[in-house]
């Protein structure tokens, strides 16, 4: 097996130093004129591992079959072996449609080709009054929000109540602008005299004596 591997740093020619591949490790010499940092070919003598086919228990057979369509992991499936009926739970990483090979008991006349399998009627049951209850919640939501009508959220409610105010103070600000100069000139300016003003009493003439 053909690999590249890196000269680890601080090494020179005829040191060795250890690399892995496929699980194996393998001890290599730095050839002449190499160094630390530099990559070398290497043809390693990988030994490739066959994988070792699962064993049955005893009075069982592995049987392939399909996961059922919306059976995900720790679901149940139930499936036709024989004469019998079996439920089965797919297994932890499996999705529906994937082929998974499960144990069965050992029959006289085993069915030919793949045996039929379905979702378990519990799951089914289950998934539906699942549905039924996401359902109804729905529907309460929305006659709830119909009733009472949608809420403002904070940030609503606070940008409100802030241009309302700034609105206030303006309005405040503009009135006592405009009122400041009649009062300055109020204040300075005598009263208007009155046009109808009361006759001064005349004096009295009395002759001496």
């Amino acid at each position: 097996m053909l690999l590249n591997v890196c000269v680890p740093e601080g090494l020179l020619s005829g040191d060795t130093f250890t690399c892995e591949a496929e699980g194996q490790s393998f001890n290599i010499s730095v050839p002449e004129g190499c160094c630390g940092g530099q990559v070398l070919e290497v043809d390693l003598p990988v030994v490739q591992q066959t994988l070792s086919t699962p064993e049955a228990s005893p009075g069982m057979t592995l049987v392939e079959l399909v996961v059922p369509e919306e059976c995900y992991a720790g679901m149940e499936f139930e499936v036709l072996w024989g004469e019998n009926e079996f439920t089965l739970t797919v297994p932890e990483g499996c999705e529906p449609g994937q082929l998974i090979s499960v144990e069965l008991p050992v029959i006289e006349d085993p069915p030919v080709g793949m045996p039929r399998s379905r979702r378990s009627s519990d799951s089914l049951e289950a998934q539906a009054a699942f549905d039924e209850q996401a359902e109804l919640q729905q529907q309460q939501q929305a006659v709830e929000q119909q009733q009472v009508g949608p809420y403002p959220s904070p940030l609503t409610l606070t940008i409100t109540l802030t241009i309302t105010l700034t609105l206030t103070l303006t309005l405040t600000l503009a009135l006592a602008l405009t009122l400041a100069p009649a009062a300055r000139r109020g204040a300075g300016a005598n009263p208007d005299p009155d046009p109808n003003p009361a006759p001064y009493p005349s004096p009295s003439l009395h002759p001496r004596r």
